[in-house]
Order: C-alpha cells, then sequence, then structure tokens
C-alpha cells in the first residue's frame, strides 16, 4: 500500500499545477500523483497548435519535480473510497491519502457505432501517432469543427496531408463563432486545401479494412483514416461512484472542494462557480487547468482560496487568431463590431442586455476591458458597445 498525505488523481496540466500549489505552503509533505498515461506531466495546446509548427517536443514537458512527487505512470484509478481514505488502481494497488484531488479530466465525445479504428485527438499519444500518419500519402478524414477540428485540419495541412473536415450544417465552431466569423474562418481552410463538407457524421462502421460514415443527409462515405475531434464530456463517474455531487462536471465550492470533505477536484472536470456571470461553469482550456490546479493545491494545504473566474481560451488556425473571455456562447444574443470588415472584429455576447463575455477576432485582445465591463454588469446598447472600440 501505498501512503500520501495528498494523493492527485490525474496527470494533466491540473495534477501538476496542484503539484505547485502544495508545494508553496507544505514543501516537504509526500505527495503522490497517479496517472493514466505513460508520459510525465506535459502542457496540453501544443499538441494542436505549435508542435505542427516546429517546436521541439522536449519544449512542452512541465518542469521536472524531482523528489517533489512520486509519479504512478500507466494507472487508472478505478475506485474511490472516501470513509477508508484509499483508492484503488486498475492492477489492486492501493493508495492512502489524508486528502485527494480529482483531476481527472475529460473523455472525447464519440461517433455512435463500431468506432474503434477512430482515433480521438486529446493525449501526447494521440500527437505522435498522426504525427506519423501525416507522413502517409492517405487521406485523413476529420469529424467535428469545434477548437481542435479547425486546428487539427490546419495541422494537418501543414503537414502535406490531403484533409475532408465533416463540420455539420451550421458549420465552424458555431458555439462561439458568430456566422459572419465562422464564414471567413471556413473561407481560410477552404483556401489552404482543406476539403469542407457541411454534414455530420451520425455513424461508422468498418469494413474491408476501411470505414463507413453515415452521414446526416443519409449518404454512406468511406474513409481509411478517420479522426475525431468533437470536444470533451466531463470525467465524472469515478466521482459519482464515490458518493461525491456531480451536475455538468463534479461540482465544486470556491476553494475547490467538493462534496465531501478532504476530497478536491479541479480542471477540466469540474463545474464550479463563476459569481461575476452568477452561474455554475465548465471550463476545458489551459488557463483554467493552471489556475484551478494551483488554488486546488494551496486550499489542501491549508490556505484560504476563492476561484471564481471568468472563462478564457485561445485558438489560431492559419491567418485567423480569436481568443475569447467570459459566457461566450452564440445561442446568446451577440453583437458584432467590425468597424474594418469582417477580417477584424470584437464580439460582446449579452444575457439580459448585460455583457457576460467578449470575443477578440483578429485584433488586440484588452482582457481587462473586457472582464471590467463583464464585472459591470450593466445593459448596454449596440451603439455603446461600437464605442468601446478605440
Amino acid at each position: 500500500m501505498h501512503r500520501y498525505r495528498y494523493l492527485i488523481i490525474g496527470g494533466g496540466m491540473a495534477a501538476d499545477s496542484a503539484l505547485k500549489g502544495i508545494r508553496m505552503s507544505d514543501p516537504t509533505a509526500q505527495v503522490g500523483l497517479v496517472s493514466e498515461e505513460l508520459d510525465k506531466p506535459y502542457n496540453r495546446p501544443p499538441l494542436s497548435k505549435k508542435l505542427w509548427d516546429g517546436l521541439p517536443l522536449e519544449e512542452i514537458w512541465r518542469p521536472n519535480r524531482g523528489s517533489q512527487v512520486n509519479l504512478h505512470l500507466g494507472r487508472r484509478i478505478v475506485a474511490l473510497v472516501p470513509l477508508r481514505k484509499q483508492a484503488r488502481d486498475q492492477t489492486g494497488e492501493i493508495y492512502a491519502f489524508e486528502q485527494a484531488l480529482l483531476a481527472i479530466g475529460g473523455s472525447p465525445k464519440r461517433i455512435s457505432g463500431d468506432d474503434e479504428s477512430v482515433m480521438y485527438f486529446r493525449t501526447l499519444a494521440d500527437y505522435r501517432r498522426l504525427r506519423a500518419l501525416s507522413r502517409e500519402a492517405e487521406p485523413i478524414t476529420l469529424v467535428g469543427a469545434g477548437l481542435i477540428g479547425t486546428e487539427l485540419a490546419a495541422c494537418l495541412r501543414k503537414a502535406g496531408s490531403s484533409v475532408d473536415l465533416y463540420c455539420g450544417k451550421r458549420g465552424l465552431v458555431r458555439s462561439i463563432l458568430p456566422e459572419v466569423l465562422s464564414n471567413e474562418l471556413a473561407r481560410s481552410l477552404d483556401g489552404h486545401g482543406v476539403r469542407l463538407h457541411f454534414l455530420s457524421v451520425s455513424n461508422i462502421q468498418k469494413a474491408n479494412g476501411t470505414q463507413q460514415l453515415k452521414l446526416s443527409d443519409g449518404k454512406m462515405v468511406t474513409a481509411k483514416r478517420v479522426v475525431a475531434g468533437l470536444g470533451l464530456v466531463a470525467n465524472t463517474q469515478l466521482a459519482k461512484d464515490a458518493g461525491i455531487v456531480c451536475s455538468n462536471g463534479i461540482d465544486v465550492d470556491a476553494s475547490l472542494r467538493t462534496s465531501i470533505p478532504g476530497i478536491y477536484a479541479a480542471g477540466d472536470c469540474v463545474n464550479f462557480w463563476c459569481s461575476t456571470l452568477g452561474r455554475r461553469l465548465s471550463s476545458q482550456h489551459e488557463e483554467h487547468a493552471n489556475f484551478s490546479g494551483i488554488a486546488a493545491g494551496r486550499a489542501m494545504a491549508g490556505k484560504t482560496v476563492d476561484y471564481s473566474p471568468l472563462p478564457y481560451f485561445y485558438s489560431r488556425v492559419f491567418d485567423h487568431a480569436y481568443e475569447g473571455i467570459g459566457w461566450v456562447d452564440t445561442s446568446l444574443k451577440h453583437h458584432v463590431v467590425a468597424p474594418r470588415g469582417p477580417m477584424e472584429a470584437t464580439v460582446y455576447y449579452l444575457h439580459d442586455n448585460r455583457v457576460v463575455g467578449v470575443l477578440y477576432w483578429n485584433t488586440r485582445a484588452d482582457l481587462e476591458r473586457a472582464t471590467e465591463l463583464i464585472e459591470a454588469k450593466r445593459p448596454c446598447t449596440p451603439a455603446e458597445l461600437v464605442g468601446q472600440i478605440q
């Protein structure tokens, strides 16, 4: 049996940041980290960004923590028993703890059917596999046109691969981007040789060494290499089985505590309260992983924390770069301010006529001003929003 004062379950950015948070206040405590991956903690964003632009692989590793932590790699925690303060991995090994952190991330959304041969892009191992595939002459079929799907389409074209992208009827990144900006992104991908199909994939089956994709129009297409980037679903089953309250993720308070004392959660798997927006949110991006991890680690080590951030994200696809802060969702009323045309724009997302999110498209992001505008919580007219642009 392994015994730790702090047990970190998960091996991503949130897990590594939690270790940093613990060490800020309790530098000598025994910490164990259990991760499904065989790789030590690394930065995830370069997998669909800078690694394809020449960043050396060794640049993505998180700092070497040395004796600060005992790493248990290639191990998956399958049971958590809060009353005994124990966790068990798939080999039967037991890990005893005083406090535990769930930094177990999310799992890729899947295509229904026989999807065994589909590559669901998420980890460094997936990057290595896809990079190897990109060196082959065969076309690659991408399913999903959110942030990851569009970034991968650009990466694969840069690597010389032939790419078909199935993006659904609405188009590219439509949960975030207004139609006019989605269309600009589509023009860019098309101009760089990505074949866009405004259809979704409803089912997949294997046949004679190929994969048969059933499309939303009822037709079938054949593909040999299928890669999916459909977004993530928070991993909650381990928490639910342990009796921890979960809704759209693992519910945590401002100290990243779950409903069971001594167990915390951070990163992609959590559902946290954003006091500025007055609602619970999930965020599956780099900044949230790092900051929630540090906050959870500090809280575990006895420090007072108040984690209630505005979510933030960024993306770059060929010549388009954009980033957003707050509640960025095109199901909300939104107003596009583009005085120089759609190649540069600022988008304001409103709830009850109050700005709750801001997206910067190919223009300098003034995150401080955006935050002030969101925190002001006052009604804004379209004219006032235009006046925000200098």
